[in-house]
């Protein structure tokens, strides 16, 4: 009886491939988009499982869950900002009102109450929604792409500063400390070292805080 075969899988999960894509995203300085993710439970699963998806291999996953998170993110920031429906052209130039609940992404890029103030990246955005019809596979490039450029626009409708790490009980001075950690140093990877501010500039690192998803 003949053996089954198995096709070669070029992007084969190994201890390398994990390495390399997590540098790559190291790399790109993805800012973990902290307020969209705490916004609903689901949206910080979806955004993990997005990045997972990257991390291990699976390109074409990454790229279709990013695009989903940039749908729930922009329904989510309307709804709350009480846009209940758009307003949009179809490609005949006529005017259309839809409503909120069913905006597709392309909808939601191309209406009037689009929030999003970079045309740059809006073509790009409209860009992604191509690929879904296309028979190509997606390279991690590619989907780390679409993963910098969406986490940009949810960072940009959820916004923040700072972030503040405490530290119940110093090893160094037994006190309690509030660290601050800027935007932009949040990014996905990132070590960051926590110093204590009672002691001395040279002897003064309590731990290190690594940005996980």
């Amino acid at each position: 009886m003949a053996g089954i075969s198995f096709p070669a899988v070029p992007n084969l999960v190994t201890v390398d491939n994990y390495s390399n894509r997590l540098n790559m995203l190291i790399q790109t300085r993805v800012v973990y988009p902290h307020n969209f993710s705490n916004t609903k439970n689901e949206f910080k699963l979806l955004y993990s499982e997005t990045i997972h998806s990257f991390l291990y291999g699976c390109p074409d996953a990454a790229l279709s869950l990013a695009v989903r998170c940039l749908e729930q993110g922009l329904k989510h920031y309307l709804n709350e900002n009480n846009i209940k429906e758009i307003h949009y052209k179809d490609k005949n130039n006529n005017k259309r009102i839809i409503k909120l609940s069913y905006a597709r992404l392309f909808d939601l890029i191309q209406c009037d109450e689009n929030p999003v103030k970079d045309k740059e990246i809006l073509q790009y955005l409209k860009s992604l929604r191509n690929y879904t019809h296309e028979d190509k596979l997606v390279e991690d490039f590619h989907a780390l792409e679409a993963i910098r450029h969406v986490t940009d626009v949810l960072n940009e409708l959820f916004s923040f500063k700072t972030l503040t790490i405490t530290v119940e009980t110093c090893r160094l001075c037994g006190q309690k400390h509030s660290i601050d950690i800027d935007s932009k140093d949040y990014f996905i990877g990132n070590r960051i070292m926590l110093k204590c501010p009672n002691s001395s500039e040279y002897f003064n690192n309590i731990g290190e805080f690594i940005v996980d998803i």
